[in-house]
């Protein structure tokens, strides 16, 4: 017969797993037999780290159209080759410039009746590139410059850290620390103690950054727009495994 002690701890047990089973990050596993795996407490700890961004991403475009394929293509070159020695000439290094997207593509004629087979009316060139700001002190004035000289599509900027891995880091002790609070929380609350840390798996790690978006077309910027950065939030996730033991 078992005495009072094994009596408590299986009642214990018991009252945990009902715990457990409400809650969606939490989960305590008790052993079935003599040799089976340690009971465990299955906790998942989440942490933030806070940083202000140093880089920021703008896309720019220029669509030209043309009577044909070669006039859409050397208005476009034209003026993406201004807006490109303009960044140049700002700052922007040529390492922080790349094409993401090169087309040229017909235009046909639109017949509402159908009555007939569409033709090609003209040609659109559309050249996207994506720069890369590392003093944001300037971006509102290389997006006046772009727009000036040549790009009639902007979109950003999007803000993010140059070198993220420090913040990173501290998201993940934070995200740590979280899951220990808490299972040493369970633990008490239960009648028991932590043991050894039996698994540990690291969830995913993303940032969060506020960014500002626009458009523009045709026309000049009359001034530099204003920026702001605002604050990039690094999240991170740590699920963890303890073994629990009787306080005794």
């Amino acid at each position: 017969m078992a005495n009072f002690s094994e009596l408590r701890t299986r009642f214990m047990l018991m009252i945990a797993l009902a715990i457990a089973a409400a809650c969606s990050t939490t989960s305590l596993h008790a052993a079935d037999g003599d040799g089976a795996e340690p009971a465990r407490l299955s906790l998942t700890g989440r942490g933030e780290a806070h940083a202000t961004p140093d880089i920021a991403t703008l896309t720019i475009g220029v669509v030209t159209q043309g009577a044909n394929a070669r006039d859409a293509a050397q208005a476009n070159n034209r003026a993406m080759n201004e807006a490109v020695n303009s960044l140049k000439a700002g700052g922007v290094e040529a390492r922080d410039l790349q094409t993401s997207n090169y087309t040229i593509q017909p235009l046909y004629t639109s017949d509402p009746n159908r009555s007939t087979t569409p033709r090609i009316a003209s040609y659109r060139a559309t050249n996207t590139l994506i720069v890369q700001i590392r003093d944001l002190t300037k971006v509102g004035d290389l997006l006046e410059r772009a727009v000036s000289l040549g790009a009639n599509t902007v979109s950003g900027p999007n803000f993010s850290l140059a070198d993220p891995e420090m913040k990173r880091n501290e998201a993940r002790k934070a995200a740590m620390a979280d899951a220990l609070a808490r299972a040493k929380l369970y633990a008490e609350g239960l009648g028991f103690r932590l043991g050894r840390v039996l698994m540990v798996r690291e969830g995913e790690t993303f940032a969060r950054a506020r960014a500002l978006s626009a458009e523009v077309r045709a026309a000049a910027l009359p001034a530099p727009p204003p920026i702001e950065a605002g604050e990039s939030t690094i999240s991170a996730n740590v699920s963890v495994d303890w073994e629990i033991l009787p306080l005794q």
